[in-house]
């Protein structure tokens, strides 16, 4: 399907094409397909988006009146476009929708401006890209019509099915689950129209939950790999380390799992030396093959609990993948780091490894329960017995670096995974996604855990070196904390009794807030509440003419981990570019020639790296619509990775119905109160209405909920009896309800641990 994104993309920024050009390029042969692009055109036209004339020849016309947005939409009917500049929110009504839906790009018109704390206003002209094609539906009959309703609440609209899918339409409604391809969207009055792909199933099988998720994300877990030779990446340039006793680290066991660094660590003036080695993907891969190209659709790699939905092609895994043992080609990044953690030179550099031993969670462990002073060595750690002082300096080295990102503002969060057996490798540290402005501090015994902080720094060097030699780039960003935020947290802070200290404007720093919740009891409920308060981290575009508000922080550019996501390797693409193509002295004879992968390389730099065709290519990769879809694919594997933890909470949560147990309360509204459940983690909700022994009143200054008469209290953090009444797997909803004793008070509890059951006591 070719969208209005994709025909506006074809378009040249300057100049004017041929529709007849425009046809080839879309590759439109059928008659009724070109005549969808002339009805295109024609609206685009009217718009003032595109400018056409009786000859054939249209040209771009930017119409200042329309913003180019995403569409996003609450659960409860309310919905904003969300401008691509980051500028403010435009609030638009339901009969200025015009058809569509939650996540689709769109351009609208502002009708009337914000003014106080209000938002603008707008109206949707035009849709350029549907970002729904298919939904996990619920099958009903209304009026004798087979009708598929969205599970996604923010898709406003049902879709009308033929009767040829009433095979799925059953008496249960856990039956009638079904996956539903889109064939019409709406259009004026008329519903959206679609076709039944696959019958979904929730019976309590993981195989059937992964399915139901994929479906319900809108990842499409069947993709034929394109075929192909990849290319051999040149040995021009390339430095041989093969002698380096490299270092391979690894937690994920899964075959499929993204690819991982190695790495060689020297103690080096007090501080330390570190050779990064990344897979080269890059260059095993042409710019604008079809495996580039299927690469871009993938996007991203998917973790699904115990199993990986791979971003690369077996071949390209098989080929990149480091093994012990085994040369291969790498980017290497080495780092000189002083006594006090602070990067003093870097340097680019492409080379050929040959890591010596790999280190997995079994030698961490054994090696962190050595004793000190003992003279024997563990049975496990005789194979690395040539590593250890080694593995020990890039263990100093990553904690130096963690202790230094501290100082510089990143926020320590203890925030604990939920350890069930089907979330293996999600619970694991993925040091290709550490795009946060907190950190957990590093498991000694997870070796991901531990090159974690380096792969970070490698990001932000890289982000450093591109801004310095002005070369297009992903990057990511974030936004200032709103200090409106901190202040309602520093709220809750002061009604639990934490002590706090208050900048000179009053106002605590999220770094105060971190340390004053570190001493709390409840911290891990606390620091759950501060992470979601903190801004998100994005992906964006860097390029010579970007400009970037000052409300924006740029943190890094991410290229090391070409396994996890498509920006690693456009970013990888243009970093190898830079190293055996890029000009690297001024013409003519006795000039210098400068190490492009050094650190200060541009301050002697006065002349064009490119030739005109390259710097195309390497702005190509980086093109807005691109961008957009890699943005897609990003939220995506967020929100996936969150339906999976939340499925299997309420699974775990299926076993504790009608059983009482000690929570800790983790959220106060005023509808009641949400509950964390042992031993997984699950969060269930006590509704007010349940809380009939009085008239509960929402203190959202305390955090609290407080009975009139009785001045019975829930706070954020206390412990409570509650009684597990039921699991919604539909809809990830535990229902809960407080254990009151014979004279109607609240229990006080004792929670006993034996093995792997949870027994309440109560205290007299």
């Amino acid at each position: 399907m070719i969208t209005l994104s994709k025909l506006l993309e074809n378009i040249p920024e300057e100049g004017s094409l041929e529709i007849k050009k425009l046809e080839r390029i879309l590759k439109l042969t059928r008659k009724i397909e070109k005549d969808k692009l002339i009805i295109a055109i024609n609206a685009l036209n009217k718009l003032g988006i595109i400018q056409s004339d009786e000859s054939g020849l249209i040209k771009l016309k930017r119409n200042e009146n329309l913003v180019e947005a995403r569409l996003r939409c609450s659960t409860k009917g309310y919905c904003f476009a969300v401008r691509n500049d980051n500028s403010e929110d435009i609030y638009i009504r339901d009969q200025y929708l015009n058809n569509a839906w939650h996540g689709d790009n769109i351009f609208l018109k502002i009708t009337k401006e914000g003014v106080r704390r209000r938002s603008p206003e707008g109206e949707i002209q035009c849709i350029l890209e549907r970002n729904t094609k298919t939904l996990v539906c619920l099958i009903d009959q209304q009026d004798g019509d087979l009708i598929a309703i969205p599970l996604e609440e923010r898709i406003l609209a049902n879709i009308n099915l033929s009767q040829k899918d009433n095979i799925y339409h059953t008496n249960n409604i856990l039956d009638n689950i079904v996956e539903v391809q889109v064939d019409k969207y709406p259009i004026g009055q008329y519903l959206a129209e679609g076709h039944v792909i696959k019958k979904l199933s929730l019976n309590d099988c993981p195989e059937g939950d992964k399915e139901f998720l994929l479906a319900k994300v809108g990842i499409n877990s069947d993709s034929t790999q394109p075929r192909g030779a990849l290319k051999k990446p040149s040995d021009k340039n390339r430095i041989d380390l093969t002698n380096q006793p490299a270092l391979l680290l690894t937690s994920w066991e899964n075959k499929n799992s993204p690819l991982l660094p190695a790495f060689f660590v020297e103690a080096r003036e007090g501080g330390v030396r570190i050779w990064l080695h990344i897979p080269t993907v890059a260059e095993r891969i042409g710019l604008g093959s079809n495996l580039d190209l299927w690469l871009r659709e993938k996007g991203e790699s998917f973790c699904l609990g115990n199993s990986w939905n791979p971003l690369l092609s077996d071949a390209l895994n098989k080929t990149s993948k480091f093994t012990v043992n085994e040369e291969n080609h790498s980017i290497s990044l080495i780092i000189d780091i002083d006594p006090n953690g602070i990067v003093k030179d870097w340097n680019f550099k492409l080379t050929k490894i040959k890591p010596h031993i790999e280190i997995n969670s079994d030698i961490l462990k054994t090696l962190n329960s050595r004793k000190s002073k003992s003279r024997t060595l563990p049975i496990k750690l005789k194979p690395i017995k040539d590593y250890i002082n080694q593995l020990e300096t890039l263990i100093f080295a990553s904690k130096l670096i963690e202790k230094k990102q501290n100082e510089l503002g990143l926020i320590e969060l203890d925030l604990e995974l939920p350890k069930i057996d089907y979330l293996s490798e999600l619970i694991k540290c993925n040091p290709g996604d550490n795009y946060n402005q907190w950190y957990r501090p590093i498991n000694n015994n997870d070796p991901q855990s531990v090159i974690s902080p380096i792969i970070h720094l490698a990001n932000k060097i890289y982000l450093e070196h591109v801004k310095s030699l002005q070369l297009p780039a992903y990057i990511i960003t974030s936004t200032n904390i709103d200090s409106n935020t901190l202040n309602d947290l520093a709220k809750i802070a002061l009604a639990l009794d934490l002590e706090l200290e208050l900048d000179e404007d009053g106002v605590p720093t999220a770094k105060e807030l971190s340390i004053s919740f570190s001493k709390n009891s409840c911290r891990r409920v606390l620091d759950k509440l501060l992470k979601n308060y903190l801004p998100k981290k994005v992906l964006n575009i860097y390029d010579s003419n970007n400009t970037h508000e000052s409300s924006t922080n740029l943190d890094c550019s991410p290229w090391c981990s070409p396994g996890s996501h498509y920006y690693d390797i456009a970013n990888q693409y243009v970093l190898t570019t830079l190293l055996n193509e890029a000009k690297n002295k001024e013409s003519g004879r006795n000039k210098r020639i400068l190490d492009l992968g050094q650190k200060d390389s541009y301050k002697d730099l006065n002349w064009e790296l490119f030739p005109e065709n390259i710097r195309k290519s390497l702005v190509s990769i980086t093109n807005k619509n691109l961008y957009l879809h890699l943005t897609k694919r990003r939220r995506q594997a967020i929100n996936l990775k969150s339906q999976i933890f939340a499925m299997a909470k309420s699974r775990s949560a299926e076993d504790l119905v009608g059983r009482e147990i000690e929570a800790i309360i983790s959220g106060v509204q005023s509808y009641g109160f949400f509950a964390e459940l042992p031993p997984h983690l699950s969060e269930g909700l006590v509704h007010v209405s349940s809380l009939n022994d009085d008239w509960y009143e929402y203190r959202s200054r305390q955090n609290r909920l407080v009975g009139r008469k009785s001045k019975q209290s829930y706070q954020l953090g206390d412990h409570v009896l509650v009684k597990v009444i039921k699991v919604d797997i539909l809809k990830n909803q535990i229902d809960l309800e407080v254990v009151k004793n014979e004279k109607g008070l609240e229990l006080k509890t004792e929670k006993v641990e034996v093995k792997d059951q949870i027994l309440i006591k109560e205290k007299i």
